[in-house]
């Protein structure tokens, strides 16, 4: 995440089924950590949750 000059502040999405050291080095580096639910049988993150999320983001 340091190589892709990232600003403090800024939203970095991850599953919320995650060890907590995925959350945890998001945090250390100033930025901010957006959990979204994964597919149950899959375990894979959900497309459908990371657009609805950034779609929320575009009506702030």
């Amino acid at each position: 995440m340091m190589a892709l000059d990232l600003k403090p502040g800024d939203e970095v999405i991850t599953a919320s089924f995650t060890y907590v050291a995925t959350a945890e080095v998001i945090g250390l580096l100033g930025l901010k950590p957006v959990l979204v639910d994964v597919y149950p049988d899959t375990f894979d993150i959900n497309i459908e949750a990371i657009e609805k999320q950034l779609h929320q983001k575009q009506k702030q």
